[in-house]
């Protein structure tokens, strides 16, 4: 019986009469459809040789063949995986391993005293296409292994030569739309490419090998002709390309910063794209983003950043794996890399000024290899773009779309909306998707004097009439001491609060730390023990309300400003709140301890459990469907603000 490919461990066999190469790990792509003959593998010795594929023996050449032989298999190395390689002796000999990649070559050491085993766990990335194995006996080469390695998509063959023909294209489309005042100086178009290729690096002709940064060129080269596109900026400045025997040729690699500067044509804002701009030391270490969007603004007082970090790899999303079942059940960026983009993000702001390109950054984004678009809408990594502006974007030849859609955003937001793309503050998120908003276990008390305020934090408790207190409202974790203005002046709001103990009914006289009003002492009171009294650094500014008791949530105690936050009831009425401050100045709550609104301007905004209401007056002007906010609430928090700006221009 055959043996299936996905229980094999040891992939590769490969043994004659004095040494054994053996390659053990999990093939990629266990459930691809007609990968049986998708790879090549090549054997090159001298004399006879044993050969095992995932358990299958393969016919050898017969005496007398050609020493090499070529075989078709289904896929058996991935770039992103790593495999075991052994190599040993059989004949006392002395072995050693070679192989071009002097990384891959360098993990394959000997193992134990003999010297008669080496061992070593490999990954290749970077080494992406045929990779050649070399067993030396007595330095002397015995076998040759050459094994395909694959990247996360079967046809990466293919899209090699697309990227090849792309980045050649995109590099004559860039140098034909330079203007002649740059410092190169006019040349004539027709002859850009005589004698030497639009596109360079330097160096011979482009390998498989060299695919991931091959796609990072085209990702560079496509997101400038993508701002050319948009017809309102013209390049001021380039050192991407570089003088050649035919006039220009672009010329990029790693180790070579490289920048276009662009002008608005009309509005005189200035934007620009760097190319692996220069490390930034920042406290978390040195950081090094690929590919950088700067926007200036007007009205702004520095540039806002947007990372592009082109990857040239992708998660396949297979079933039964941690990915399937924890971020889509379609293909999408690895989460390896998102996370990347959230150290970027955090490490270049902690380092703001260190740098020419080091200034806030206010979005970054995946880049990888997938062409489809629309099936990618639905992926959680897209939806996270409108939520903290921190997600992935397919991006290859055909398949620009997405990528062009939020360019043209980014380049056309004012600086409100740049803002308004920006993730709440740092860890909040995380809070935030913890929070049960059902539960509403903070006790929000008044107090009858300022008396009664001293008592409570003198001997850490809190009363209050058992009348106010409901059999629902129970238990009651936490209670925070309101001051009213009328009480407190100056010192209103809330500066205190604490973890209850322990809740006791008593009779008011039975409260024997304050006295008691003539006419209480047998009134049945509720008494709270306070762990301790904690003072919030700023109080929670006061909003006169009219009430004598409410209900909050821990997370909204410590994250309020004002004393109408603590009503808001969902996630997403916080997070509407967030994006509404952050917007216009005049934002503030209406209502209290229900589902409260939100007004600004001459507008407001209502809630029930499926829509938010854009109102002014007594008119409904548009209503978003609350599901599609949840999703992307930076996207739709745009569409209201251009419902409000529509409006604005129309006589009421």
């Amino acid at each position: 019986m055959e043996t299936r490919y996905t229980d094999c461990d040891e992939l590769i066999s490969l043994q004659t009469d004095r040494v054994s190469l053996t390659v053990k790990g999990r093939v990629p792509f266990p459930d691809a459809q007609n990968a049986e003959q998708a790879s090549s593998l090549a054997v090159e010795c001298g004399g006879p040789y044993q050969l095992r594929v995932c358990g299958r023996l393969l016919s050898p050449p017969r005496e007398g063949d050609a020493p090499s032989a070529c075989f078709r298999t289904r896929p058996l190395l991935g770039a992103d995986g790593r495999v075991e390689i052994v190599v040993e002796a059989l004949d006392g000999g002395a072995p050693s391993f070679r192989h071009p990649d002097r990384r891959v070559e360098s993990m394959v050491t000997a193992s134990g005293r003999s010297g008669r085993v080496l061992s070593g766990a490999v990954d290749f990335s970077g080494s992406i296409g045929l990779s050649e194995m070399t067993v030396l006996l007595d330095s002397e080469a015995h076998l040759r292994l050459t094994v395909e390695v694959f990247p996360s998509s079967l046809s990466y063959r293919e899209e090699y030569k697309a990227l090849s023909a792309g980045a050649a294209r995109e590099a004559s489309r860039f140098l034909r739309e330079l203007p002649g005042e740059l410092e190169e100086g006019p040349r004539d178009p027709a002859d850009e490419n005589a004698g030497e290729p639009p596109f360079s690096d330097g160096s011979s002709d482009l390998t498989v090998r060299d695919l991931p940064l091959l796609y990072e060129r085209w990702c560079f080269l496509k997101l400038n002709n993508l701002i050319l596109d948009g017809g309102q900026y013209i390049p001021v400045f380039q050192d991407a390309a570089v003088p050649s025997k035919g006039g220009l040729s672009v010329f990029l690699t790693p180790d070579r910063p490289a920048c276009v500067r662009y002008r608005n044509r009309e509005t005189e804002e200035r934007l620009a794209l760097f190319w692996h701009p220069r490390e930034c030391d920042t406290p978390t270490g040195a950081q090094r983003p690929r590919c950088v969007l700067s926007l200036e603004k007007k009205g702004a007082a520095a540039p806002y950043e947007y990372v592009f970090e082109p990857s040239y790899r992708f998660n396949p999303a297979l079933p039964g794996t941690e990915y399937r079942a924890s971020v889509s059940p379609s293909p999408g960026p690895e989460t390896a890399d998102i996370q990347q983009l959230h150290r970027y993000r955090d490490a270049i702001v902690c380092g703001n000024g260190a740098s020419s390109y080091e200034r806030t950054v206010f979005g970054a984004y995946v880049l990888f290899p997938y062409a489809c678009e629309e099936a990618y809408r639905e992926h959680r990594f897209f939806a996270s773009i409108g939520r903290v502006n921190v997600g992935g974007l397919p991006f290859l030849p055909g398949a620009v779309s997405l990528t062009a859609e939020l360019l043209g955003q980014l380049i056309a937001d004012s600086p409100a909306s740049a803002m308004e793309r920006a993730a709440l503050p740092r860890g909040l998120e995380g809070k935030l998707a913890k929070v049960n908003w059902s539960v509403r276990d903070v006790l929000i008390g008044t107090l009858r004097n300022p008396e009664q305020l001293a008592v409570c934090l003198k001997h850490r408790l809190y009363y209050i009439p058992a009348e106010r207190l409901a059999d629902s409202d129970f238990p009651i974790r936490y209670v925070a001491i309101y001051q009213s203005r009328k009480l407190f002046g100056d010192e209103a709001g809330i500066r205190y609060f604490g973890e209850v103990t322990k809740c006791i009914p008593v009779r008011r006289a039975e409260i024997r730390e304050s006295p008691c009003r003539p006419g209480t002492e047998d009134k049945l009171y509720y008494r709270f023990e306070i762990k301790q009294w904690r003072r919030r650094s700023r109080p929670i500014a006061a909003k006169e309300a009219g009430f004598v008791r409410s209900f909050t949530n821990l997370f909204l105690l410590e994250h309020s400003a004002e004393l109408p936050e603590l009503w808001i009831r969902s996630a997403e009425e916080y997070r509407l709140y967030c994006e509404l401050k952050r917007a216009v100045r005049d934002a503030c709550i209406d209502g209290e301890d229900g589902a409260p609104g939100f007004r600004f301007g001459s507008f407001s905004l209502l809630l029930d459990d499926r829509k938010i209401y854009l109102v002014r007056g007594s008119r409904v002007l548009a209503d978003f469907r609350l599901s599609d906010f949840s999703r992307r609430p930076g996207e739709v928090f745009r569409l209201m603000l251009r419902e409000c700006a529509r409006h604005e221009e129309r006589p009421r």
